[in-house]
């Protein structure tokens, strides 16, 4: 091989490796990618309740999953249609959790509403 054709080959192989290097610039190997928040969409999750904090609500679904959701100053307590406070709430008694995606993408509790009376236990009614 001449000298001029081993100076080009040179020459493309860097310029390869700068536009793979290029390429890279845009984040880490490690980065990943995470989509926003879904603006305008609730969610309602049906259970027991499991835990009530002051940050916290836990529910343990009717499709045997336990889900967590945030609780802020927002959070709305209801009770037989009216406002409730958490202290009303018993665990084990059956809610309905009304839910938004957060900017971190977990779930924020907006309302937390008690099922009738009855306990997770109870037989269900009868059609």
């Amino acid at each position: 091989m001449t000298h001029r054709a081993r100076l080009a080959a040179s020459l493309l192989l860097c310029v390869a490796c700068l536009n793979a290097q290029h390429g890279r610039r845009g984040g880490s190997a490690g980065s990943s990618v995470s989509a926003p928040p879904l603006k305008g969409i609730t969610i309602t999750t049906h259970g027991a309740l499991k835990q009530l904090t002051k940050k916290e609500i836990m529910i343990h679904t009717d499709e045997d999953q336990i889900m967590t959701f945030r609780r802020t100053g927002k959070t709305k307590f209801f009770r037989d249609g009216h406002d409730a406070k958490p202290t009303d709430f018993d665990l084990e008694s059956l809610v309905t959790v009304d839910a938004v995606e957060d900017n971190d993408l977990k779930l924020l509790a907006i309302a937390v509403r008690a099922d009738s009376s009855a306990k997770k236990d109870a037989p269900p009614p009868t059609r």
